[in-house]
């Protein structure tokens, strides 16, 4: 697990607790979990490159299946940047709210309609790689 750092706003306030992050929005309150940061990601937050916001959970590598619904069970939200998420974890995390898959392809990771049927979320990010994309 990796420390990762940054500010805290009025909007928004990050707490380390036992069982992921609790990060404040705006009223809410949700725990999270960023399941597979690659090496490079990971050398962009030591190198203060690039920032989470505090306290927030970083597992890096590839997680396997067991860790996967591990983590799952903990939080309400995953943060996937490329790993596929077994269908068994919607039905073995019941706090499980939302998955935010950060890249395009989602559907090759994460089945909406197995999530769905558990009320989980999949949530994708907009434009993403869409400068890389034009600089090709």
């Amino acid at each position: 697990m990796l420390p990762a750092s940054g500010a805290r706003s009025a909007d928004r306030a990050a707490q380390s607790g036992e069982a992921g992050t609790t990060i404040r929005m705006k009223g809410m309150s949700m725990k999270a979990w960023f399941i597979d940061c690659t090496p490079e990601m990971a050398e962009l937050f030591a190198s203060g490159a690039a920032e989470a916001p505090e306290g927030v959970r970083i597992h890096q590598g590839d997680p396997d299946d067991d860790a996967i619904l591990s983590m799952a069970q903990q939080v309400e939200v995953l943060m996937v940047e490329h790993t596929v998420i077994p269908d068994v974890v919607f039905a073995q995390a019941p706090g499980l709210r939302a998955i935010v898959f950060m890249g395009t392809g989602a559907s090759t990771y994460v089945s909406a309609t197995v999530a769905q049927s558990h009320g989980v979320s999949v949530l994708t990010t907009p434009g993403y790689g869409s400068v890389a994309v034009a600089e090709h």
